[in-house]
This record gives C-alpha cells, sequence and structure tokens, in this order.
C-alpha cells in the first residue's frame, strides 16, 4: 500500500502532481498500467471501480455472436460515417464466411469499425 496524506491507495493507483515539477506533466509507463489510474495536474483526483476477469478459451468464443453485439452497440452512435462502419463489418463478416479466415484481415475491418465509430468528437447514443 501506498500512504498518502488523502488516504491509502492500493499499490497499483499512481498519482503524479500533488508535487510540481516544472511545467512538464508528461507520464511515461515502462510497461503497462492495469487495473490503476494515472493522472496528472493539481488537486487531480481519480475513482477506480476495477475487477480481473479471466477470458474465455478462444475454441469457446463465438465470434458471430460477439462481432453482431459489437455491430448493435455501434449502431446507437449517431455518425455520417455509418455507411463505412457498416461496411467494415461487412468486409469482417465475409472474411469469416470463408472457410480458413484470415484473422488479421477480421481485425482490420473491426478496427476500421471502431475507428469510423470513434471518429466524431461529440458521441451520442440514439
Amino acid at each position: 500500500m501506498i500512504e498518502s496524506q488523502h488516504g491509502r491507495l492500493k499499490d497499483s493507483v499512481i498519482i503524479i502532481g500533488d508535487r510540481k515539477i516544472g511545467q512538464n506533466r508528461s507520464v511515461s509507463v515502462g510497461n503497462n498500467v492495469t487495473g490503476g489510474a494515472i493522472i496528472t495536474g493539481n488537486n487531480s483526483t481519480t475513482n477506480i471501480n476495477f475487477q480481473l476477469v479471466s477470458l474465455p478459451a478462444p475454441v469457446s468464443v463465438n465470434i458471430d455472436a460477439e462481432i453482431n453485439a459489437l455491430r448493435e452497440i455501434i449502431a446507437k452512435l449517431e455518425t455520417s460515417d455509418r455507411r463505412k462502419i457498416d461496411n467494415a463489418f461487412a468486409d469482417a463478416q465475409e472474411e469469416l464466411n470463408k472457410p480458413q479466415p484470415d484473422k488479421d484481415e477480421v481485425g482490420d475491418a473491426l478496427n476500421r469499425a471502431l475507428k469510423y465509430a470513434k471518429k466524431p468528437k461529440d458521441l451520442h447514443l440514439q
């Protein structure tokens, strides 16, 4: 545990900003941060609700159902790139329908769909 003047923090939480070190408030993480928060600024605070879960075995995942669930979530977004998103999902589905689908092709198509889905600056759910 890390002791702080503001209370006790789990060791996975890093708070930067209690001390002002010049004007540089950049953060560098050498490996990764899981279940933590990195914040900068004066008097910044954050709350973390984190639950570690195990991923299912890859062979037990119904990829069609997962992609359809993702498509349904993204369909609720108001975006002018709807056609591009739909085309990207169609490309992913087309590749999955092949006897030996290329997982990189599926991933690239899904990444395209997600790129267009997060492109608008102001996302609104319908």
